[in-house]
C-alpha cells in the first residue's frame, strides 16, 4: 500500500500518530527486507493477521511486541520511533 493512501486513511480514521509511525516503519522494514508479514509471523511467532493489523494500524503493539519484531528483524526500531529504552 503506498504512503499517501495510509495517510489518508489514517487521517479519516483518526489514527494515532505514534502507532501510525510504528505502522508506516514496520512496512518499511518489510519492503526494505523483501519479507512479507507471513515470514515475520514465522520469525517471531506473532500470528500473520494481527502484524497486518499494525502495519494498518488497527491494532497497537505492547512495548514487548515492538521489541520482539525488532530482534527478529534485526533493527533498531524503538530509536528510530525515538522511544527511550530506559
Amino acid at each position: 500500500m503506498n504512503q499517501t493512501r495510509i495517510e489518508e486513511e489514517q487521517s479519516i480514521m483518526g489514527i494515532d500518530r505514534n502507532n501510525y509511525h510504528i505502522g508506516l516503519y514496520l512496512d518499511k522494514v518489510l519492503n526494505d527486507k523483501n519479507l512479507t508479514t507471513k515470514d515475520l509471523s514465522k520469525l517471531t511467532g506473532i500470528d500473520a493477521s494481527v502484524l497486518r493489523k499494525y502495519i494498518i494500524n488497527e491494532l497497537s503493539p505492547s512495548l514487548t511486541t515492538i521489541k520482539t519484531i525488532a530482534s527478529a528483524l534485526k533493527t533498531k526500531i524503538l530509536y528510530r520511533l525515538g522511544i527511550n529504552q530506559h
